[in-house]
């Protein structure tokens, strides 16, 4: 039985990072409610736009590296981390000092790759309990080794996961045995930030879609079928929201369409900037696919 942690580590792979709102809105939410939280970041921040929510954040950050602009670039969008057993070890002994300090109870990870390897043998250095968030890319790529990810579940405390789709996915995997381990929680969104609002100020034709520019968020497919509507003629338009390693790619699909009139990439905004893109557009699309590395998304957050 799992029992409540009034000051809890949370080891991520960087903090902040601009898509990662529901990391911050679930530490926030542990804020209100008392818990004294202590962030663990391997790398440095994301540099750039920042969400306004960041300003009442209470928990500090502990960096365990700084590395280039270019090499943090890599780290975000390469495949799932793998931290040398050296890296490791060290990483481990700067959490478990960070325990100390801060009179640590219990350690979270959010994904299952570097973020829980490094909560994994922290907890093994410290004795203190771990658990961790599964996400999509953490589970889904086809470089994550299911013995591996069996390993760390049954090593947990608990282990929480963003959709049925994903716990039964992970008892196929991984074995039904884990079920006691495996628990489902949505990703918390404040609904006061994305209160609803009727169809007057809307402009009817308008699309919204917000996602990393990457395979899996199906950016792509979305544009094609905004060039499909329009040969037939429909009044539609589209803003994207988002950066990513393909922006290029879909730059020069809007050109090859002739649809740079009606198809807008904005880059990254703040999550206020997305509410008010909501309330303005009438439709918001989600067009994920699977990737061809096997990654995909889970839910929408």
């Amino acid at each position: 039985m799992t029992t409540f942690s009034s000051r809890i580590g949370y080891v991520l792979k960087r903090f902040p990072r601009l898509s990662e709102t529901f990391i911050l809105n679930e530490i926030l939410g542990l804020e209100a409610h008392g818990v004294h939280v202590h962030i663990i970041s391997l790398y440095a921040a994301e540099q750039g736009v920042r969400h306004a929510a960041m300003a009442r954040l209470r928990a500090r950050v502990t960096y365990l590296r700084a590395e280039p602009a270019e090499a943090a670039a890599a780290a975000v969008e390469g495949p799932p981390s793998v931290v040398g057993p050296e890296a490791l070890e060290r990483d481990a002994a700067r959490v478990a000092e960070a325990v100390i300090a801060e009179r640590l109870e219990h350690l979270h990870a959010h994904f299952a790759t570097a973020a829980t390897d490094l909560a994994r043998a922290a907890s093994r250095l410290t004795g203190l309990p771990y658990s961790f968030t599964a996400h999509a890319k953490d589970i889904y790529h086809q470089g994550i080794e299911p013995r591996q990810l069996r390993a760390k579940i049954a090593e947990a405390a608990f282990v929480v996961t963003v959709s049925d789709f994903n716990r039964n996915y992970l008892l196929e995997t991984c074995g039904s045995d884990l079920a006691p381990k495996l628990r489902r929680i949505y990703n918390g969104i404040d609904l006061r930030q994305f209160a609803f609002y009727g169809p007057d100020g809307r402009d009817g034709s308008a699309v919204l879609g917000v996602g990393r520019l990457i395979e899996k968020k199906g950016f792509a497919d979305l544009i094609e079928a905004i060039g499909l509507l329009r040969s037939r003629p429909r009044e539609v338009r589209l803003t994207i929201v988002g950066r990513g390693a393909l922006q290029t790619e879909l730059a020069a699909q809007i050109d090859r369409l002739a649809l740079g009139n009606c198809v807008q990439l904005v880059g990254a905004v703040a999550q206020d900037r997305v509410a008010a893109l909501m309330r303005s557009h009438a439709l918001l699309a989600l067009p994920c696919v699977v990737a061809r590395d096997g990654n995909r998304d889970a839910l929408p957050t």
